[in-house]
């Protein structure tokens, strides 16, 4: 079932960022933010399913949940992963034997292999044709714990969604913290450990959850537009550091969360890459 269009407007501008980064071009050294939003979308679209699966149901099915992320994360991994593996087998340097990086990668923990082998993100995914993969890990990670919190907190009988939003809001607060103290001393943890980018896939969570009290206002919207654009595509401007990532992502949640449709956003051709955006 497709999303709808805003998600998958964004889910392109991300790949698209994300793939000019890859090039290696100065210019758009902020492309990597691109990984940050899709972060926040699998986080809103992962609690959207699970609360229209629970509304329908009234259960949270985890085998039903992992069945489906597994059909959709790893035949397209297995294919690239074994492809770029043989590649380079053939024909790519003899000092480069991927082996470990191949492993790690289809066991979802190449994320956690970097930190290991200390492969600082910036440079080891200019050189590293699997480095790409650890938001990945990242994102499996998320994906085996989060739903397992909703379980445990949809069976109390009462203030189930209060006590998911506490539990979310203290797994956040400390997520982030965490992720802008080590930001510039171990840079390596706050880019690749899981827990210390789980606030983004949140800050889509609660852009979800509070979606109902959240308005639509153009000139608010206009203007998250102009800094989601601003932030990614120019290389010097006046947000710094972390400071790039929790401001995008607020930007992004306000788009997702209190879209009205709109021209910018209809673009079949975008949609579509949207729609392939995890294959491309």
């Amino acid at each position: 079932n497709l999303l709808q269009s805003e998600i998958q407007t964004l889910r392109a501008f991300s790949v698209f960022i994300v793939f000019l980064y890859h090039t290696n071009i100065e210019f758009f050294s902020n492309g990597y933010l691109g990984v940050d939003i899709f972060f926040l979308i699998s986080g809103y679209v992962i609690t959207k399913r699970i609360f229209d699966s629970f509304s329908s149901s009234n259960k949270v099915d985890l085998g039903k949940f992992y069945v489906k992320r597994i059909k959709r994360i790893i035949p397209n991994l297995f294919f690239i992963i074994c492809t770029t593996y043989i590649t380079f087998q053939i024909f790519g340097p003899p000092n480069l034997s991927l082996f470990n990086e191949t492993i790690y990668s289809l066991l979802g923990l190449s994320n956690l292999y970097y930190i290991n082998h200390s492969r600082d993100y910036f440079n080891n995914i200019f050189e590293d044709p699997l480095g790409h993969t650890w938001s990945l890990g990242v994102e499996e990670q998320f994906y085996l714990i989060f739903p397992i919190i909703i379980y445990v907190c949809f069976k109390f009988k009462n203030n189930k969604l209060n006590i998911l939003i506490a539990i979310l809001a203290i797994i956040s607060i400390l997520s982030l913290l965490f992720f802008c103290i080590n930001y510039n001393s171990n840079s390596l943890f706050s880019f690749y450990f899981s827990p210390f980018r789980f606030w983004e896939f949140l800050i889509g969570s609660f852009f979800f959850i509070f979606q109902k009290n959240i308005r639509f206002n153009k000139f608010i919207f206009i203007l998250c537009i102009f800094f989601v654009l601003y932030i990614t595509l120019i290389k010097e401007n006046y947000f710094f550091d972390y400071t790039k990532n929790i401001a995008v992502l607020i930007f992004v949640g306000y788009i997702i969360s209190s879209y009205k449709k709109n021209i910018i956003f209809e673009n079949n051709f975008i949609i579509y890459i949207g729609n392939i955006s995890y294959s491309f």
